[in-house]
């Protein structure tokens, strides 16, 4: 992904850890929809690349799996639970902001 599909990736994956039901939805679908009941990407917000979205090995999914350091294809709150997925998004973008520069990182 580009940097700038980078920082709308960790843009949205920090509104949607505000979410009371941060586990229920996707950081590149909009309003944070859940997947699809056969887990499909229906619709991506504009700004990412396309995507195979049959499965979790295009290039959105993979950036997101690395992101959170995450050894296998999934989406990160099913594998890992709801607590070591925030935990690791929480890590991952302090470490993203702080690599950056950002101030509040």
């Amino acid at each position: 992904m580009t940097p700038k599909q980078i920082e709308l990736y960790v843009s949205r994956l920090e509104k949607m850890l505000l979410k009371a039901d941060v586990c229920e939805g996707c950081p590149v679908l909009p309003y944070f929809k859940i997947r699809d009941e056969y887990g499909n990407l229906n619709e991506i917000v504009r700004g990412f690349p396309e995507a195979n979205i049959y499965n979790n090995e295009n290039e959105i999914c993979l950036f997101c799996q690395s992101f959170v350091d995450l050894d296998r294809h999934g989406c990160p709150c099913i594998i890992l639970g709801k607590d070591e997925a925030i935990s690791r998004a929480v890590k991952s973008i302090a470490e993203y902001r702080y690599e950056r520069g950002d101030k509040y990182g």
